[in-house]
């Protein structure tokens, strides 16, 4: 049983800023190379980046990636697309609570059926 309020913190390998771990998006290693591991429990060594975009260049991963970093890089974009919802392309960080926000609010619109 974990502490009553305790938040972990992790470090983005981009920024190297300290952030909670609900902030960031961890890539675990396999056999195959960096994956995208959603729910941060995968197993293996794993490294923690920013869901903001400024994070994700090539240069910024290049020294916790090596020879994955483009496929990191690429992972990262991929996510987001897929996160955003259509109506708003301008979105620059991946926000899984603003998702959240957007499913409630049309389940209220829909009279409190999530569609």
């Amino acid at each position: 049983m974990g502490r009553a309020g305790h938040v972990p913190l992790r470090r983005c390998v981009g920024c190297r800023r300290v952030r909670p771990q609900a902030e960031l998006v961890r890539f675990a290693l396999s056999s195959t190379g960096p994956q995208l591991d959603l729910a941060g429990r995968g197993g293996g060594r794993g490294a923690w980046v920013c869901r903001e975009q400024a994070c994700w260049t090539p240069k910024r991963l290049g020294r916790s990636f090596r020879a994955h970093t483009d496929a990191v890089c690429r992972a990262l974009r991929e996510h987001a697309d897929a996160v955003e919802s259509p109506s708003d392309q301008t979105t620059k960080t991946m926000n899984p609570s603003d998702q959240t926000r957007q499913t409630k609010n049309q389940a209220h619109q829909t009279g409190g059926l999530h569609v």
